[in-house]
């Protein structure tokens, strides 16, 4: 881990890295993000958190996700 942390209350941990696995490969497209879909695939979390938290993620300017979990994220759906 990179002691990657941030106040995010609304989050526990496991929810904030599977949010940000899911997040951070869209920081790059150009397109709508369907913020419903994206709070589906983290439950518990709204789609006004999602998007915040896209922000949070956009604004940092670095991937809190490690490397260790790519394959992970490549085999993912796209929420978009």
């Amino acid at each position: 881990s990179r002691g990657y942390s941030e106040n995010n209350n609304f989050l526990n941990n496991n929810n904030q890295m599977v949010l940000d696995m899911i997040l951070y490969p869209l920081i790059g497209i150009h397109q709508t993000i369907n913020w419903e879909t994206v709070a589906r695939l983290v439950p518990g979390l709204t789609p006004k958190e999602c998007a915040k938290r896209f922000d949070e993620l956009k604004s940092s300017g670095s991937s809190p996700v490690d490397n260790q979990y790519s394959p992970l994220m490549a085999a993912g759906e796209s929420p978009v």
